[in-house]
């Protein structure tokens, strides 16, 4: 079967993510904002991971109006070990849907669950599930060249290094580098 932006579209608003080994998927909504959420968007060992820019202190109203507006072209996931919350993933594209490809990022908030696989499994899991039933043809994602981790998480997943993007993002007054990676489903 051929990718068909109509059905992917369809098939992003039905979502259902299969379980993986240790983790269960939900869609992000409004129950999943909680102090700790909002403790993890403020966490700066975290923070100078993620590409978005996160110059100001994250409130519990931002991540409260950030879900409200997830677009149609955007999957949050809460990511669960165990029952609990532990961190998020998404994939999402705007004009990336209609070419058959769209970026994925991701995060393990609960510093008490980071280095224990639950990223590269959970990246795992949702690409291939884009593969299997949005029939993308492509999965891309970017990372700071100085985050070694996401990096060694889209490796292990197959993920094939694109190349640098250089003074790609504006990140708290300063441009920074980052590496774009992408997966084609053949």
């Amino acid at each position: 079967m051929m990718f068909d932006e109509k059905l992917a579209l369809e098939t992003l608003g039905e979502a259902k993510i299969q379980p993986s080994s240790r983790l269960v998927f939900k869609r992000c909504s409004l129950d999943f904002v909680s102090e700790e959420y909002v403790g993890w968007m403020n966490d700066p060992e975290i923070r100078k991971g993620l590409v978005s820019n996160q110059s100001k202190e994250t409130t519990r109203q931002d991540l409260e109006d950030y879900i409200r507006h997830l677009g149609p072209r955007t999957l949050q996931l809460a990511i669960l070990r165990e029952g609990s919350h532990i961190g998020n993933i998404k994939i999402y594209g705007d004009l990336e849907l209609h070419h058959g490809r769209m970026e994925i990022g991701y995060l393990i908030g609960d510093r008490t669950q980071s280095n224990k696989g639950f990223a590269t499994e959970a990246v795992e899991a949702v690409v291939g599930w884009c593969f299997e039933e949005l029939l993308l043809q492509k999965v891309t994602s970017h990372c700071f060249v100085s985050n070694r981790a996401s990096a060694r998480v889209l490796e292990k997943n197959g993920f094939v290094l694109e190349g640098t993007l250089r003074d790609h993002v504006l990140w708290n007054g300063k441009f920074k580098d980052c590496r774009a990676y992408g997966k084609l489903a053949h």
